[in-house]
């Protein structure tokens, strides 16, 4: 994971073979446990989810995503080093 990080970083992401599913690493960190510490490992994990986990609270979502528009914005310094401070803080 290091080195595809690294990649990433040094703008040679296209050199990554295709991304797997995160379920795959937590399978291979887990190898070797019976099913049953599986099950009970994304129990507790997940026990206090109570709601759906919908992106932004959006449910009801219609068509094939291909309008959907992207924009992006250049923040003022100071706020850009506040939000990284609490991104910091908040792990």
């Amino acid at each position: 994971m290091h080195a595809e990080v690294q990649a990433v970083l040094e703008g040679r992401a296209h050199e990554l073979g295709a991304p797997q599913p995160f379920r795959n690493l937590v399978a291979q960190a887990r190898l070797g446990s019976p099913s049953e510490a599986h099950e009970r490992f994304f129990r507790e994990m997940l026990a206090d989810i109570d709601e759906p986990t919908t992106p932004f609270g959006l449910i009801e979502v219609h068509g094939d995503g291909s309008e959907v528009g992207e924009a992006q914005r250049m923040l003022p310094q100071a706020l850009n080093d506040r939000l990284r401070d609490q991104a910091r803080r908040l792990g």
